[in-house]
């Protein structure tokens, strides 16, 4: 599998992050230690509601979601 150089945060620096919540249940269980498994969810499974916080230049622009009892 060949491997995006990405640039690694620096201290200091603003970071554009997206947390992603895999115990979601439209994610099937993960076979361990396997980080193909892990991208294919996220390319074919993954939309919008299993994201859980955005940062984006540094600041957080949402927050963690929750279900409405």
């Amino acid at each position: 599998m060949a491997r995006l150089p990405f640039p690694r945060p620096q201290p200091g620096s603003k970071a554009d992050v997206i947390l992603i919540d895999t115990d979601n249940a439209i994610f099937p269980p993960l076979v361990t230690d396997s980080a193909a498994h892990f991208q294919s969810h996220l390319v074919f499974l993954a939309n919008g509601i299993v994201v859980d916080t955005s940062i984006i230049d540094g600041w957080p622009r949402s927050r963690p979601r929750s279900t409405p009892q």
